[in-house]
């Protein structure tokens, strides 16, 4: 397909109507006695018009050219701020163009082809109207615009002259005039490139349009990659662009088409495909912007088409340059992003680089054509962005190969590594198995003391809590906490008081006898022991085998009334039942501990 393309512009490119320079029309004539049909083809009808501006004058009506009479206005170039000898005329008005065109005696049958004029034209042709495009009028609400190409075949001139007489009127556009090139030549010949470009708009929006749904489909297979779509929607708008300025190839696929919406799409299309470029580009070179200053640019981008759309064409064409500023900012703002991807050597920044000059170069050739000042046959934006998408799809390509070949080597260590992969598995399972086991117990143990932890804790009273209140069985819960603690780290320091620590727990855990009961530390010097089915009459049995247990330890501490390090407990015990927090029990304890603790320390205090 891309061959087919590239072949199709090289064969559009050589059959264009020459825009030769030196032939040009002169004060409203152009002398083509001496233009050779045969050899070079068909010419385009440029140069010096007469020109007639708030004037529509019929062909009787208008004076033998050259004429003093009448002024003098380039074409192809629009009326607005042109060197006249009279007042300048404004963007919005109306006038009556003239050229006498001198023929060969043994000029073929020939046609015209006229692309569009801004914005409603009528033509005549030795006092003959032949075809036209809107409705002509001295006022806006009488004139109604309409692009519309035509070809249309000449009448014989009995006397080897072509006298044409263009009425223009436009309301609706910035400016108006016969800002396209108008083609004479041989009717065989004419049609011939009616249908080659035809075919050339076709064949490239055709092409970009395959290439979009493309990049849509691998969107669809992974959107997390979001470079292909915005790529896709870039696509989308230069097809958008080539059917709506190529030739007006839009008005054969959607013939009713009101002026008013084509405009609307000729517009919105170049002014959101470089917000869908900028986001590609961010996307495959992500550390070579400011992210702000993209969003800032397609924010602008997507508010201007939103003018755009809400306002009328004769408003919003006014501020054409201003719209073509934007897109050449963002060329700049693009370029600077590859010169960076160039720096920072990002793979294929220089592909990218190149093919985005190219089609930069094209898109600025499409501004100055539409601007009056280069006047080449052709708006080339359309052939530009397919330059890059040829460079991209090769990127893709490229990257593709180079998948390829990572996977073939990989695949080859794989081979290699596979006699021993099965027991290097086992033996990593194995491993595995025993590290999840460690980090089991370790998760509910508290790493200092090696009794449960806090959340161990919590756990298992839930657990309890809720099967007691299905039984109706009471549950008890000592707090025991360490007297005068922090004086003894004082004294004594910190790992003096880890290991007091842990002998106070080893002796708390060996003075449970039921492999249900169940001691944690509880915070700080603290330690909880959870009492299933025990009333409180239990709980204080197995409080006083505590606290004699610990006193059993003989660990000296001199801020201790006795001389020895003592705990303090306080002991709860309740039947769960509806409306009874789980809290409530921890809550009791905690008071019975407080009381402990103020009426003198190395005591056991119930819960009233």
């Amino acid at each position: 397909m891309l061959i087919g393309i590239l072949l199709l512009l090289g064969v559009t490119a050589c059959n264009q109507i020459d825009p030769n320079l030196n032939l040009r029309a002169k004060s409203g004539v152009l002398d083509l006695r001496d233009w050779n049909w045969a050899i070079t083809g068909s010419v385009s009808l440029q140069g010096e018009w007469a020109f007639f501006p708030r004037q529509l004058l019929a062909p009787e009506e208008l004076p033998a050219l050259p004429s003093a009479e009448a002024d003098r206005i380039e074409v192809p170039g629009m009326w607005r701020d042109s060197d006249l000898t009279a007042s300048p005329m404004p963007g919005h008005g109306y006038a009556t163009y003239g050229l006498r065109v001198l023929l060969p005696e043994d000029a073929p049958p020939l046609s015209m082809k006229v692309i569009d004029a801004g914005t409603a034209y009528t033509v005549y042709v030795n006092g003959v109207k032949m075809h036209g495009a809107g409705v002509i009028g001295t006022t806006a609400d009488s004139s109604i615009p309409d692009f519309k190409r035509l070809l249309f075949q000449l009448p014989q001139p009995s006397d080897r002259e072509l006298h044409l007489v263009v009425q223009v009127s436009n309301y609706h556009y910035r400016s108006g005039g016969l800002w396209n090139h108008i083609a004479l030549g041989p009717t065989e010949q004419l049609f011939m490139l009616y249908n080659e470009s035809l075919a050339y708009s076709i064949g490239l929006a055709s092409a970009i349009s395959v290439i979009a749904l493309y990049h849509l489909g691998l969107f669809s297979l992974r959107r997390e990659d979001r470079s292909t779509l915005y790529f896709a929607l870039f696509c989308l708008a230069i097809v958008v662009r080539i059917l709506c300025t190529d030739e007006r190839f839009i008005t054969q696929l959607l013939p009713g088409i009101r002026y008013n919406n084509m405009v609307r799409l000729e517009f919105m299309s170049f002014l959101l495909a470089p917000p869908a470029a900028l986001a590609f580009l961010g996307c495959v070179m992500p550390r070579c912007y400011v992210l702000w200053q993209l969003r800032a640019i397609q924010v602008t981008g997507v508010l201007l088409a939103a003018f755009v759309v809400v306002t009328d064409a004769a408003l919003f064409t006014e501020v054409l340059p201003a719209f073509q500023s934007y897109l050449l900012f963002c060329c700049g703002f693009g370029l600077l992003i590859l010169i960076q991807g160039v720096r920072l050597r990002v793979q294929m920044a220089q592909g990218f680089l190149i093919g985005f000059i190219i089609m930069s170069l094209m898109v600025i050739n499409d501004v100055l054509v539409s601007i009056g000042v280069l006047q080449t046959p052709l708006l080339l934006a359309g052939v530009g962005l397919f330059c890059f998408i040829v460079i991209q799809a090769y990127a893709i390509s490229l990257r593709s190969a180079q998948a390829y070949a990572s996977i073939t080597e990989l695949t080859g260590e794989l081979e290699n590594y596979s006699a021993d992969l099965e027991q290097k598995v086992e033996a990593r399972t194995r491993e595995l198995e025993s590290a999840n086991t460690t980090l089991e117990r370790l998760a509910v143990l508290d790493g200092l003391t090696n009794v449960a932890n806090r959340r161990k804790f919590d756990e298992e009273l839930t657990r309890i809590w809720a099967e007691h209140r299905r039984r109706g069985n009471a549950l008890s819960v000592l707090l025991c906490d360490i007297d005068q603690f922090k004086p003894y780290n004082d004294l004594y320091g910190h790992l003096q008081g880890d290991e007091a620590l842990r002998r106070v727990a080893r002796a708390i855990e060996s003075a449970l006898a039921r492999p249900g009961d169940m001691v944690a530390r509880f915070g700080g010097e603290e330690f909880v022991v959870l009492l299933p089915d025990t009333p409180i009459e239990g709980a204080l049995q197995v409080a006083e085998k505590i606290l004699l247990t610990v006193q059993t330890l003989h660990i000296p501490h001199q801020s201790s009334v006795s001389g020895e390090l003592t705990i303090s407990i306080g002991a709860a015990s309740m039947v769960p039942g509806e409306g009874v927090a789980m809290a409530e029990i921890l809550l009791q304890a905690d008071q019975a501990l407080y009381r402990s603790k103020t009426e003198g320390r190395n005591r056991i205090t119930a819960a009233a």
